[in-house]
């Protein structure tokens, strides 16, 4: 006997009670027994079951635990079923291996690139499938969701297509386990390694958390990573998940939330937090790609280009640093205002970059606009106006102008001895920059 695609646990082992009705009909319903009662449970025959729910497997597996996984195929299997599908020649060998490795070596991907292929030839050809492929996200998901040959040895109702094969599981789940789809759709947004549960688990508690990505590990759509507290999901999971959601018009919304959260988590570029930097980093990097026009998700993108911007600063990539902080810095001045502190944070913060560029006009004149805005915001003593101060005294250094640099760094250590004392860390440092100005 053989049961395939048994993936609700509920359709095997609950009775379908509606707790509604007569007395004679809520007798007959505490009488129907659950379908898996009915699996023959005798010495002779055996029962071949599938399914993608582990957790569905192993309660109709019961005592034997008797489940053989099912592995990602080996690129040698994989070659293999994409030539059984269709003709290769000599000159097609590496862009077919190309291919299935593209795929991922799963087989339906493999099955449905072969028959859109067929399908479009002499026009299509491996290679120019595998460049509309690589293209972009867009492309990938047209691809995986188009029409191909039919195949009579499937039953006809079942989905051919990729990513309209994944729709159905995602909406039994959002059905079911509407936590654990909220969290496939907010892991979708971010890169999809090493998403760690800090990013993840938000103000839930951590039973509720567990209770949420339980079923997306059961299901096999995300993986958590060994020895870590971070997660991973398949890259064509990760696709589908997000066509669904656009599908549900919902990918905004989740866009928005994963902005939220990461600006929440990312930290501030101090050297002790370098490594909680570098996990997070991957998923700046994805989630500022995304152009939020609502206000305060707009500030949370302008708050992760300044965090990524600084710490890439401190780690000494520069160009890839001035580009996030300049994005800070326009997103700041749109949205708060060319003298807001915020925004002349994002200045002063460029002008350092483009200093350490060899960029030292222009890192002077940020500076400058840095201190202007500063002092007329906050005023001569603010922490942030000598910060700046300071920063300007490093550009006049840089440019060998070595009295303009003395006279403000006279200045600044003098005000924060004066309003901090002479044993603050940030008036010796001030000491110590004004005796680097001396001896040079």
């Amino acid at each position: 006997m053989v049961l395939d695609n048994a993936d609700d646990d509920d359709i095997f082992f609950s009775a379908d009670e509606d707790g509604g009705g007569t007395a004679q009909t809520s007798e007959a319903m505490r009488q129907k027994k659950p379908l898996a009662t009915f699996l023959p449970r005798v010495p002779h025959g055996s029962i071949l079951m599938t399914s993608r729910n582990s957790t569905a497997a192993s309660n109709l597996v019961g005592m034997y635990d008797d489940i053989a996984k099912v592995e990602p195929m080996e690129l040698y299997d994989a070659l293999a079923l994409l030539r059984n599908r269709m003709s290769i020649s000599g000159s097609d060998e590496d862009d077919a291996k190309a291919l299935v490795q593209a795929l991922e070596c799963i087989p339906l991907t493999i099955i449905h690139a072969a028959s859109y292929i067929k399908t479009r030839a002499p026009m299509t050809t491996i290679a120019s499938y595998l460049q509309l492929f690589r293209e972009s996200e867009a492309n990938q998901a047209r691809l995986l969701d188009a029409k191909e040959l039919r195949d009579l040895r499937r039953d006809p109702d079942i989905k051919h297509a990729v990513i309209a094969t994944w729709k159905i599981l995602f909406d039994q789940i959002q059905k079911t386990e509407l936590a654990a789809a909220e969290l496939l759709a907010l892991m979708s947004m971010f890169d999809r390694q090493g998403i760690p549960v800090s990013l993840l688990q938000g103000q839930a508690s951590r039973l509720d958390f567990e209770d949420a990505v339980a079923p997306l590990l059961s299901f096999s759509l995300v993986r958590a990573e060994i020895g870590q507290q971070s997660f991973e999901m398949h890259r064509l999971v990760q696709l589908s998940t997000r066509t669904w959601l656009e599908a549900n018009k919902q990918l905004d919304r989740w866009k928005t939330e994963s902005v939220r959260r990461l600006a929440e988590v990312f930290p501030s570029r101090e050297y002790e937090t370098w490594a909680e930097c570098r996990q997070p980093l991957p998923h700046s990097r994805k989630v500022l790609d995304y152009n939020q026009e609502e206000r305060k998700a707009a500030l949370h993108r302008a708050r992760i280009a300044k965090n990524t911007g600084w710490y890439l600063f401190h780690t000494g990539e520069y160009a890839a640093a001035a580009v996030s902080i300049r994005d800070a810095m326009v997103a700041r001045g749109r949205l708060l205002g060319v003298e807001h502190p915020d925004t002349l944070i994002s200045v002063s913060q460029l002008g350092s970059v483009l200093e350490r560029q060899g960029k030292y006009e222009e890192a002077e004149a940020m500076h400058r606009r840095a201190l202007a805005g500063c002092e007329k915001a906050l005023g001569v003593e603010h922490p942030n106006t000598l910060t700046s101060m300071a920063s300007l005294a490093s550009a006049f250094w840089s440019q060998g102008q070595l009295k303009e640099a003395e006279d403000l760094e006279v200045c600044v250590m003098e005000t924060r001895k004066r309003v901090l004392g002479d044993a603050h860390p940030d008036a010796l440092t001030a000491m110590k920059n004004l005796a680097f100005t001396l001896k040079s």
